[in-house]
């Protein structure tokens, strides 16, 4: 089963992706401690649900030159934007790489973003990432089995909806996955992530609570009211607070502590909550 490749994000739009950034840099930070990583890279196809790129920016501020492959100059451009108002991008090299192969190079790190279920042949594509020269692979998929997909699983058979979502991918179950990976390496770490109490599963792939609500209220305002709808949680290139120094920072971090969340929490909880689960593999 492969999904169809989502349109790419020009923006991150609500509170949920907002906290799926924190929650990723704070992993990311959490997993590179004990490793000693002297070049990363990501891409070229991401499955973030805001804008692709940018899993590696926390490596950047950390002064570990990155580089970002995508299969979009737009979108290239876009993150070399965003990287220079955090002014690191001194740190960064982009490429364009069609989204059909696989990164060329030799890194430390190489991150693959919920990519899984936009490629053909998903065990063949994880066969083939493993040829890349690194040492580390940081892979992160949906969680198939939060509370959140099985109210979305209920809520699409009472609409009668006939749809494929990201967490019903047969690569993003661990029972599938874990055997493909550890014919490649040895599995180091395993985490859930993004662990928010709210279930942005309720809506299709690549939307979230505060963005489809977002876009209903500028549909009945029209294009003219749009325009005095708030940019708050709505995150770009001329705004983008999730390292420390940057406008805005401390209010986004005072937004999403207001709202509980399990990420550091025992792993019942954390995958009960979590819309993301992911993996370290150190290869053989």
């Amino acid at each position: 089963m492969t999904m169809q490749a989502a349109p790419l994000a020009t923006e991150d739009i609500g509170l949920g992706t907002a906290y799926e950034r924190v929650a990723i840099y704070r992993l990311f930070d959490r997993w590179a401690k004990d490793l000693r990583i002297e070049k990363a890279c990501e891409g070229p196809v991401d499955g973030m649900a805001g804008i692709p790129g940018l899993h590696l920016l926390g490596f950047a501020h950390h002064r570990i030159p990155v580089t970002v492959f995508l299969d979009s100059d737009d979108a290239l451009r876009r993150v070399r934007a965003i990287y220079q108002r955090q002014r690191v991008d001194s740190m960064l090299s982009t490429e364009r790489l069609d989204r059909g192969s696989i990164p060329p190079g030799r890194f430390d790190v190489l991150v693959n973003y919920n990519a899984i279920p936009y490629v053909q042949d998903w065990r063949g594509y994880l066969d083939r990432l493993f040829t890349v020269e690194a040492r580390w692979f940081f892979i992160v998929v949906s969680n198939p089995v939060s509370y959140g997909t099985y109210l979305r699983r209920l809520q699409r058979t009472v609409r009668g909806e006939r749809v494929t979502e990201l967490f019903d991918h047969e690569g993003v179950r661990r029972g599938a996955i874990e055997p493909v990976l550890a014919r490649h390496g040895r599995i180091i770490a395993h985490d859930y992530l993004d662990c928010p109490w709210w279930p942005d599963f309720l809506l299709p792939a690549r939307k979230n609570l505060a963005g489809d609500t977002l876009a209903k209220v500028k549909g009945l305002l029209g294009s003219n009211g749009g325009k005095s709808v708030p940019k708050r949680f709505v995150f770009g290139e001329e705004s983008y607070p999730f390292f420390e120094g940057e406008a805005g920072y401390e209010e986004t971090l005072r937004s999403i502590r207001l709202h509980p969340a399990f990420d550091r929490a025992p792993e019942p909880v954390a995958r009960f909550f979590g819309h993301l689960h992911g993996y370290v593999v150190e290869r053989f």
